[in-house]
């Protein structure tokens, strides 16, 4: 058996004599105004921050199952809408590019009075975190990437990608069209087809896509304009026609120096990669991968698996561990 995934297993264990936690609702949401924006977001716990980003179509509610496990293990979660997600605030001048993502991460960090933080994030918040982390390593602890490998690892131009990564075309070449399948409630270019796509097997709850409703019932289009600002910046950039494209994609083709974990799933329908092993080659610091039986949304089909995996990653914070002392006859620093 993984011995990371019996780490990690331990440590919740220890961590579960205190009170179970409940994140509350969207009431219980608190703001932050970071890089222009003003950011809504979900916390849990006090300790060392770690900030959790989410991607496409999903919400900070993507968390719900790991941030009471941080905040048990002796950390501070906060997990924020993106920029342009409701209740979140748009970009008064329309920017969704990559670049104004990581700036968003190290802006946030500091907001929230911190010098430095870990970063757990899934899908556009994972590209967001690459940013950050290949821009400004020393802001960044430690990062978990979830269902999106480093960039430089992936091929944009392979047949494999486009079969399965064709909504990067679709929605970001195409006008109007997709806002209007995203507002459908069934049938193809829905969001709960999206899922059913992205992750293959997986039945989620009746409830599971609510709070992806309720923000996308306040406007699809920043959302979709990641993908419109991407295949902007990725054409300009490769043409090199404008600095800020060419500084865009020379940072996010870093070699990433910041001690990363990546998860990935197996049958992830999404994600274009055919070699996941490749992807060492894009890091010039510690790496692991771990792959899990799971399709794109690896943190809600399998939450107890990958909040496991990431806590064993992450570790206990020192103030944390000092205070756990020995949990039912466990030492656990051994």
């Amino acid at each position: 058996m993984n011995t990371t995934f019996l780490r990690g297993t331990l440590i919740m264990m220890m961590m579960s004599a205190t009170a179970p936690m409940a994140l509350g609702d969207e009431k219980d949401l608190k703001t932050v105004e970071a890089n222009g924006i003003r950011f809504e977001y979900l916390e849990a716990g006090k300790g060392p921050l770690v900030v959790c980003l989410h991607g496409f179509p999903d919400t900070p509610h993507t968390w719900d199952d790991l941030l009471p496990e941080l905040a048990k293990a002796g950390y501070h979660a906060v997990a924020p809408y993106m920029r342009g997600y409701s209740p979140s605030s748009k970009p008064a001048d329309g920017d969704y590019s990559t670049l104004a993502l990581g700036e968003d991460v190290v802006a946030l960090i500091g907001a929230l009075g911190e010098e430095r933080a870990i970063v757990v994030a899934h899908d556009w918040g994972a590209l967001a975190a690459y940013m950050a982390a290949n821009e400004h390593p020393e802001k960044i602890e430690k990062l978990v990437t979830v269902a999106i490998p480093q960039p430089r690892a992936i091929d944009p131009l392979s047949l494999r990608f486009f079969e399965r990564s064709w909504h990067f075309f679709f929605y970001g070449l195409t006008p109007w069209i997709p806002e209007a399948l995203l507002r459908k409630e069934k049938g193809w270019g829905s969001v709960p087809w999206i899922y059913e796509r992205w992750s293959p097997g997986w039945k989620p709850a009746p409830d599971e896509l609510a709070a992806v409703k309720r923000s996308f019932a306040e406007g699809v289009a920043g959302p979709l304009d990641y993908y419109r600002s991407f295949a902007k910046d990725q054409t300009l950039g490769a043409l090199r026609l404008t600095a800020k494209a060419r500084r865009t994609r020379e940072i996010m083709f870093r070699k990433t120096t910041v001690p990363t974990l990546t998860i990935l799933g197996r049958k992830d329908g999404a994600l274009g990669l055919k070699d996941p092993e490749k992807t060492r080659a894009a890091f010039a610091g510690p790496y692991t991968l771990e792959l899990m039986d799971t399709g794109h949304f690896v943190q809600r089909e399998n939450p107890a698996e990958f909040n496991a995996r990431v806590l064993a990653f992450l570790g206990t914070p020192p103030a944390a561990t000092a205070s756990a002392g020995l949990v039912g006859g466990l030492d656990p620093g051994k």
